[in-house]
């Protein structure tokens, strides 16, 4: 039993120190020559030119499960280019440490855990707007079912006047102060879920890049959003404009509070 009691309280001890373990910090690193990039404000600006066009790509940070960065581009070509959130996106690799069967010797490689597009702001959209009407009809219910209570309650109350204990005055205005009080959060809680969800889709709206047409001599620049894999120690980032693809390599790193 005391075997027994001891491993319950090692399982306890390593679960409680899971849970309570800071999460890792992960940061990317550009993986390119000096040559073709320029720091400004801390930030390093890697840039690509190809026949037409040129594109300039920044890591920003890691927010949540995205991975933001600071995108540019620049339509050089004689004729107009459709940009779109499509033409952007991205593979994950892991070091993977494979054996040499000819020799004794080993060798690191990178193996593909994901690829994948660049996040769309249309479809972020179009679920913040399903995301607020759910939450004002969900309010709208609420305001019903609250003014037919307070019916039932008024009426409860009138038909009680003069018969009425004094506890059972005093519990039945704990009562109303308690669903005014509910209400109160309810409400509460719904203008702050609504003011997030415009702030969310004035983001997307006006920071992240969108399908845009870019005329000779025209650029677009703004913020596109990939998804954090946190296994992946290599990305590689995919830029399409036209008939030119851009490639831009990173290293992610880990970092342990």
């Amino acid at each position: 039993m005391e075997i027994i009691n001891r491993a319950i309280l090692l399982i306890s001890s390593l679960i409680f120190l899971t849970a309570c373990s800071p999460e890792p910090i992960f940061r990317l690193q550009h993986d390119h020559d000096d040559e073709s990039v320029r720091i400004y404000r801390g930030m390093d600006y890697v840039y690509s030119d190809a026949e037409n066009s040129s594109t300039i790509l920044a890591y920003y940070r890691h927010i949540g499960n995205e991975i933001v960065m600071d995108l540019e581009v620049i339509n050089y070509g004689n004729e107009y280019v459709r940009f779109r959130p499509e033409d952007i996106s991205y593979r994950a690799y892991l070091y993977r440490y494979n054996n040499d069967e000819n020799s004794d010797e080993g060798y690191w490689d990178e193996e593909l855990i994901a690829e994948s597009k660049a996040t769309d702001p249309e479809e972020m959209i179009l679920n913040i707007d399903k995301r607020e009407s759910r939450a004002v009809a969900r309010n709208r219910t609420n305001t019903v079912l609250e003014g037919i209570s307070g019916t039932l309650y008024a009426l409860d109350d009138l038909s009680s006047i003069g018969s009425s204990t004094s506890s059972e005055r005093v519990a039945r205005d704990v009562r109303r102060n308690r669903l005014a009080m509910e209400r109160a959060e309810r409400r509460e809680h719904f203008y702050s879920q609504v003011t997030n969800l415009n702030e969310m889709r004035t983001y997307w709206e006006t920071s992240a890049i969108r399908t845009t047409d870019l005329l000779p001599g025209e650029s677009i620049a703004g913020e596109i959003s990939i998804t954090n894999i946190k296994e992946a120690r290599v990305y590689i980032v995919f830029i399409q404009v036209g008939e030119d693809l851009h490639r831009f390599r990173f290293l992610q790193r880990s970092y342990t509070p």
